[in-house]
């Protein structure tokens, strides 16, 4: 199943260039719905940029310190946990985290070279 989400360009761009394998969300109903192995279409809110990742992992946890105190920062694109922490709390207030549960998706890019072939064959 593929899923759109809208991101920041900063996220966007760690994304990208493969900096960024582990993304931070709130667990809400959207979150729920993804599964292993679904597509992802993370949307630049800025430029309608897109593009797609592989759910390779979901890890739940019961709040946003146990995440960021158990995963390694650089899965999510940084050197200091403290920076994460920034980041959740400015996407996400007390309320939502209180009320949800933290979720990390790993993500890799999914490599469409596979598809373009069959592109060149409709020639």
């Amino acid at each position: 199943m593929k899923h759109v989400i809208k991101v920041m360009p900063f996220t966007y761009n760690k994304i990208a260039e493969g900096s960024k394998k582990l993304d931070v969300r709130l667990f809400d109903k959207q979150i729920q719905q993804i599964r292993l192995n679904d597509i992802i279409e993370y949307v630049n809110v800025e430029t309608d940029v897109k593009i797609l990742c592989v759910v390779r992992g979901i890890a739940i946890f019961e709040n946003f310190d146990m995440l960021i105190d158990t995963i390694p920062p650089q899965l999510v694109g940084y050197d200091d946990k403290e920076e994460i922490r920034v980041r959740v709390n400015r996407a996400y207030t007390k309320e939502q985290q209180k009320d949800c549960f933290a979720c990390g998706l790993f993500i890799s890019e999914l490599d469409t070279s596979f598809f373009d072939k069959f592109k060149y064959l409709e020639r």
